[in-house]
């Protein structure tokens, strides 16, 4: 009789946390975050092995609190209860890479793939956690295994295309940003990156048509508006010139961009003297 009470009881605490974590769902969904966050703690404590109540605590304190430190505790439950689950394993592993644990991080992404096998997010971020450790070939091999994963998520194509960038690899990344843009064309960071390449080659009107349409999906895109005033700029039209780097400095200045800030202006100094000799 007490072996049955206890199944019952048992049951019974089961089934009121799985209540309560209903009802957290539900304000989750509402945007009451923290009633969720009420309801998800209690389920817990009704129910200490509800894995998902855990997975979506961290849910809450990652995305909606922006707190993947906090995050990273509920994960490590859902994913000690739950060992299966890739996506408790690749949040768990993304939250890590945001506090910079890396080699922490490495092991819970490599988890969700091999649970997974083609996880595109978790190769992302293995690449991310690559290219912090120095290791450029092995970042590329997975932010291109990310992207033959799933072609629709543009985070892969930008980070490599910018690591063959900053390796002087111009022509290999701008390949990559033309991929990317081919399957993800409302990204305005890889319309932007395309655009670069273009202007490391002086291929200058290419280059404003990626920039211009990089600005048109991102209304508030400093870097965009600095490098269509660089580009009419190379190309002689002092007027469209001055008039997009002085909205670049309007905009930068609020984000605090010094360098590129000073650039801006010298060139603008450089714009205003020759309007003046010309005069």
């Amino acid at each position: 009789m007490l072996c049955l009470a206890a199944i019952v009881g048992c049951e019974a605490n089961q089934s009121h946390s799985l209540t309560e974590m209903n009802k957290g769902v539900e304000a989750y969904r509402e945007g009451n975050y923290g009633s969720a966050v009420e309801h998800l703690k209690e389920a817990d404590r009704i129910w200490p092995e509800n894995a998902q109540a855990n997975y979506m605590l961290g849910q809450i304190y990652q995305h909606k609190y922006e707190e993947p430190a906090t995050a990273i505790g509920f994960y490590e439950k859902a994913t000690t209860l739950a060992p299966d689950m890739a996506d408790y394993w690749y949040h768990k592993g993304a939250c890590l890479v945001a506090v910079k644990r890396d080699s922490e991080a490495k092991l819970a992404l490599n988890k969700a793939v091999e649970l997974k096998p083609g996880h595109a997010d978790a190769l992302y971020r293995i690449g991310v956690v690559e290219e912090r450790a120095g290791k450029p070939k092995a970042a590329a091999q997975s932010y291109g295994d990310s992207i033959r994963a799933d072609a629709r998520k543009p985070f892969a194509y930008y980070n490599l295309g910018d690591l063959y960038f900053r390796n002087r690899k111009v022509e290999e990344a701008q390949r990559v940003f033309k991929n990317g843009v081919e399957n993800n064309p409302t990204s305005a960071e890889l319309r932007h990156g395309l655009g670069v390449s273009y202007l490391a080659q002086k291929k200058y009107r290419e280059a404003l048509v990626e920039f211009e349409e990089a600005l048109r999906l991102k209304e508030r895109y400093p870097s965009a508006l600095f490098n269509i005033g660089m580009a009419y700029n190379a190309l002689g039209q002092r007027a469209k010139a001055k008039a997009y780097l002085e909205k670049f400095i309007r905009s930068a200045k609020a984000n605090e961009n010094s360098a590129r800030i000073a650039a801006a202006e010298a060139r603008l100094t450089e714009i205003l003297e020759s309007e003046r000799e010309s005069q």
